[in-house]
């Protein structure tokens, strides 16, 4: 394929997938015109597209966690109403003239997805092991966005109730003419997921050309985190497992060890008083990705609208490195927040949500701890702990199955804070009956130094559709 050849394939692309926030299409995805894809090649090339791993600023997820807390005056002054409304747990996100943050990368990168998986077993050359591969890419990362909407619009999966469960519409078709979606129910968007990734774990070969790009770890791992929002445990651990064992090895995909790259003169460039220090590189460095997915996250980089709460805080240890990524100075100041014990997130502003090793290794140890492998855990624990603060600090001696699942769980907050995690976790926890008894309450400090207070109510586990959603879907009934 001649640079011609690629330079327009990718024109077409972009103009394919653009969003128009006045159409009235459930898409919203205005087609000036068609994807010119003939040959395998040419499939492959549309998951090269950078935009098909960028998440515009899909960043509302941030403001729902509870490790966060609320200070006045960075609070009004950096906030949009829509960002303000998600961190007061609102039952009205969006004004009626205004576009979700939610869907349109999902939905653009969606149309790239279907048509590729639709398409691909018919191109003009390839063999069909390289059609299979690049048609398992395709829905591996279907998959995963089918996985973000569900988790975005659906309620928490209970499998007593999950099959009448209003989900969200399975779309398969790359055609942006058609009408009349429906909520399929939970259950049918989970089962749909699967089938995806089931096929991904069969025809995606181990070792890929970049990160950017899917691998069967990716597939293994996925499939063994969404049986674990299911509460399938015993189901997810051998995938977990597999997934580490056929890890890549044509390029460099490991955890990074915190001990060096954080150390002072380290490679992330870390000092004491440093404005931001982790890891801001290209998305293509970052060499635990897995499924590489990013967003836009301010409030790890110079924003201080929502900071860590001090109960987060006290999660670390001494000595663990993860505290350097947190300060107490607004950014470009030299003088401390004026309430004690909140933390600004300090690093580049690229948020991997896509899947990692982290991700990985947390949910293995999760699955260990809950089929009472504790010798197993505490050595998952250990091994990724190691990564992320002196050796000395980082065995885990706790041998109760409950009590070793909450510390897996604290370790997730530690690990992802101010990431955009914490609030997905909250949802799958929220009908565990190990967590089903948890409050969750946002606490905005404002200037005089009073606290007001807005709790998480069940029904905010699934966000509403926006106005505009529904009128393009009039037949729809919204979530409560």
């Amino acid at each position: 394929m001649n640079t011609k050849h690629i330079k327009s394939l990718l024109l077409v692309l972009i103009a394919s997938t653009a969003l128009v926030g006045c159409s009235k299409e459930f898409l919203e995805i205005n087609p000036k015109g068609q994807l010119i894809a003939v040959k395998t090649k040419d499939y492959d090339l549309m998951l090269n597209v950078t935009t098909m791993n960028f998440l515009d600023y899909t960043y509302g997820q941030v403001y729902m966690g509870d490790e966060i807390v609320g200070q006045e005056p960075y609070f009004t002054s950096q906030t949009s109403v829509t960002t303000s409304r998600m961190f007061k747990y609102a039952d009205v996100i969006y004004d009626p003239d205004v576009n979700d943050i939610e869907t349109p990368a999902l939905l653009r990168q969606l149309y790239v997805y279907n048509k590729i998986a639709a398409e691909v077993m018919d191109a003009t050359d390839g063999t069909d092991q390289q059609k299979a591969a690049i048609r398992a890419e395709a829905v591996l990362n279907r998959a995963w966005t089918f996985f973000m909407l569900i988790n975005y619009f659906g309620k928490p999966y209970n499998p007593a109730t999950a099959a009448n469960d209003p989900g969200f519409p399975i779309i398969t078709a790359a055609d942006v003419t058609k009408t009349g979606y429906t909520r399929a129910s939970v259950q049918e968007v989970y089962d749909f997921i699967i089938e995806d990734l089931k096929y991904a774990v069969d025809n995606m070969p181990q070792n890929t050309a970049a990160s950017v790009r899917g691998s069967k770890a990716a597939a293994e791992a996925m499939l063994g985190k969404v049986y674990v929002w299911m509460g399938k445990y015993s189901e997810a651990l051998p995938l977990l497992n597999n997934a580490l064992a056929h890890l890549p090895t044509t390029y460099t995909i490991a955890l990074y060890d915190y001990n060096v790259v954080l150390a002072k003169g380290g490679a992330w460039g870390f000092t004491a008083n440093s404005q931001y220090s982790y890891f801001s590189g290209s998305l293509q460095n970052n060499q635990e990705a897995m499924i590489s997915k990013y967003l836009i996250n301010y409030n790890a980089l110079n924003y201080s609208s929502v900071l860590l709460s001090k109960e987060a805080y006290e999660l670390f240890g001494a000595d663990d490195m993860r505290r350097k990524m947190f300060s107490r100075f607004p950014y470009g100041s030299t003088v401390q927040y004026t309430t004690p014990d909140v933390y600004r997130k300090i690093g580049g502003m690229m948020a991997y949500v896509g899947l990692n090793l982290p991700d990985v290794y947390l949910l293995k140890a999760e699955c260990e701890a809950r089929s009472n492998a504790i010798s197993d855990a505490q050595a998952t624990l250990l091994a990724f702990r190691t990564k992320r603060m002196p050796a000395g600090s980082a065995a885990v001696s706790i041998t109760d199955r409950d009590a070793l699942v909450k510390f897996v769980i604290e370790e997730r907050i530690r690990e992802f804070a101010l990431e955009g995690y914490r609030w997905f976790d909250m949802r799958r926890l929220s009908v565990d009956p190990l967590f089903s008894s948890n409050q969750y309450t946002h606490k905005l400090i404002l200037a005089n130094g009073t606290v007001e207070n807005y709790p998480l109510k069940p029904e905010r586990f699934a966000l509403r559709f926006s106005p505009k959603m529904m009128a393009a879907n009039p037949a729809w009934t919204n979530n409560p």
